[in-house]
């Protein structure tokens, strides 16, 4: 529960604060996106410490903990496309975590679309979809089809 916690009080500094001012205020203020880039940077740096020896956040136990931090951590590189700006490929078991989570069939499927065995089948992200062209399709791994 501490952990799924840690997730809903830093979402805001991740979201809200940088990735408004990184990728979508009108203005670019140095101050604001050096002081959400030094937050976004504090946060990655608690979970990768946590992370260390262990497959999920709560140990080797994949929870609700592990799904509900997954997508925030993923959007500072595929929404926001801050991986060089945050040095996140020095965050080593941050980069373990999210590779272990992403290989998961059911992470796959939702990042897909896929609801239910049939659409797994039918999908293999070779269906033919709908194209739109919006930075949250993108970053949710692009397959959208209806």
């Amino acid at each position: 529960m501490n952990w799924l916690m840690w997730q809903m009080g830093t979402a805001p500094y991740l979201g809200g604060g940088f990735g408004h001012f990184y990728n979508y205020a009108p203005l670019k203020v140095e101050y604001a996106i050096d002081r959400f880039s030094m937050e976004a940077k504090r946060i990655v740096s608690v979970l990768d410490n946590h992370l260390e020896n262990k497959e999920y956040v709560c140990d080797d136990e994949y929870t609700i903990a592990d799904m509900a931090i997954f997508p925030w951590i993923r959007c500072l590189d595929k929404f926001y496309n801050a991986t060089e700006f945050l040095q996140l490929e020095g965050y080593t078991n941050v980069q373990r975590w999210m590779a272990t989570l992403e290989a998961r069939e059911a992470v796959q499927g939702a990042r897909c679309g896929q609801r239910t065995p049939l659409d797994r089948r039918l999908c293999g992200c070779r269906r033919r979809r709908r194209k739109v062209e919006t930075k949250q399709e993108s970053w949710m791994g692009g397959c959208i089809y209806f």
